[in-house]
């Protein structure tokens, strides 16, 4: 009960002002990029380098970095918490501690540029 009211307080904070956010559903393997009620883009993930769903804690985290390489590499960093990155073959790993998601060529490049360091997500599990 109390997640939930965590979660409907996110929210409702986010529908007053305006931000964009993600909700990262870590059950069903998905997420969404959402803009006070409306979602703005639907993508799917997959946990980076087999890591449990139960390693990722429910609730909100915020953006702390963005990663661009001049290869055109990206990933969103979310404090020590969660790391999403791109799909490939050379995946980059940093700290092994730290659970990551990878998301296609295509979705990273969306909510790359949507989201801004200091935006925030939720984590549902």
């Amino acid at each position: 009960l109390r997640q939930e009211q965590d979660f409907l307080q996110f929210q409702k904070e986010f529908y007053v002002s305006g931000s964009k956010y993600l909700l990262l559903d870590f059950v069903k393997g998905s997420g969404q990029l959402k803009y006070k009620n409306r979602v703005l883009k639907s993508f799917k993930f997959t946990p980076a380098f087999k890591v449990p769903a139960q390693a990722v804690q429910p609730g909100a985290v915020t953006l702390t970095r963005k990663i661009q390489t001049s290869g055109g590499w990206r990933s969103l960093k979310f404090g020590g918490a969660l790391v999403i990155q791109m799909k490939s073959k050379a995946a980059r790993r940093e700290d092994r501690r730290v659970p990551r998601i990878t998301v296609s060529r295509s979705d990273m490049a969306s909510l790359f540029y949507a989201l801004e360091e200091g935006s925030r997500a939720y984590v549902v599990r």
